[in-house]
């Protein structure tokens, strides 16, 4: 577990907000799909959650803070490219 590192590497347990608030989304996330599952089907749902990942990490990379943003160097092929998946 990774509740065991912090004593193994003699590091401190740290939260930080962004911690728990990824945690929160996390959970909740996971809450959702075992809901969206029998109201949905299987393949339906895994469909919808697979393509919001998808389209939600392309806009963090390309539209995110600068700490995890990269520049974009042809809008139109990224956006080609994002359509494709």
């Amino acid at each position: 577990s990774s509740l065991l590192v912090p004593g193994v590497a003699q590091l401190p347990f740290l939260f930080t907000p962004g911690g728990f608030g990824g945690g929160v989304l996390f959970v909740f996330a996971a809450l959702f799909s075992f809901i969206a599952i029998p109201r949905a089907g299987l393949a339906t749902a895994q469909a919808v959650w697979s393509c919001s990942a998808i389209i939600v990490a392309f806009a963090w990379g390309a539209f995110g803070p600068a700490a995890v943003a990269a520049p974009v160097a042809s809008l139109p092929v990224s956006l080609g490219a994002l359509a494709l998946l």
